[in-house]
């Protein structure tokens, strides 16, 4: 079974190696207006990931390193999932290595986000 976070890890190779980078972007968007404490609407998603573009003059540079902003991902999802009951905290813990999979976490992660990742999916 894969753990989380080599599922996201592969997620974003294969989303990168497809030129699929809107889905990327909006994951970025995502994180962003939660930074924030804003609402993460369809449209407020797709404003800040357009927001983003302009900013960086469509660069593959939206401020973060790949490093930071798969970290960041991670945490968010695994919140997400907790909440959502698709994956247990255990013993109280926040880091990866602390949560137990119910099932292959891709598997979950599509489930949970694939919807919001195609009606937001950002122009290429």
């Amino acid at each position: 079974m894969a753990g989380p976070v080599e599922a996201v890890r592969r997620l974003l190779g294969k989303w990168l190696e497809g030129r699929r980078r809107g889905y990327v972007l909006t994951l970025v968007a995502l994180r962003r207006l939660e930074e924030r404490g804003e609402e993460a609407t369809v449209e407020r998603i797709r404003e800040e990931g357009l927001r983003i573009l302009e900013r960086t003059g469509d660069r593959v540079d939206w401020g973060v390193t790949r490093e930071e902003y798969t970290v960041g991902m991670v945490s968010s999802i695994l919140r997400e999932l907790a909440e959502s009951g698709v994956v247990d905290v255990v013993d109280g813990g926040r880091s990866a290595s602390r949560y137990r999979i119910s099932k292959d976490a891709e598997e979950e992660f599509l489930s949970s986000f694939g919807h919001l990742l195609q009606l937001a999916r950002m122009p290429k």
